[in-house]
């Protein structure tokens, strides 16, 4: 599996906003279809509970560090 890059947007984000994890370009060596798996992350810990590719400022406070991991997969054990 080749990884592909991340982005969040909005890049100036309010409390209440809804913060997209956007991953594109990742492929698989076999061509099977890619899907992937999300990690949120807050000042360098990891939300608990959060593993869809959006995160509701219920999540986040003004200045917060907020990151996201996708990591891709096609559903296949290694």
């Amino acid at each position: 599996m080749y990884a592909g890059e991340v982005t969040i947007t909005p890049t100036e984000a309010r409390e209440a906003d809804l913060l997209t994890c956007e991953a594109t370009g990742a492929t698989d060596p076999d061509g099977e279809a890619v899907f992937w798996l999300y990690t949120w992350m807050r000042n360098g810990v990891t939300i608990d509970g959060v593993a869809t590719a959006t995160l509701d400022g219920h999540h986040f406070d003004k200045g917060d560090d907020i990151t996201c991991a996708a990591t891709p997969t096609d559903g296949q054990s290694a």
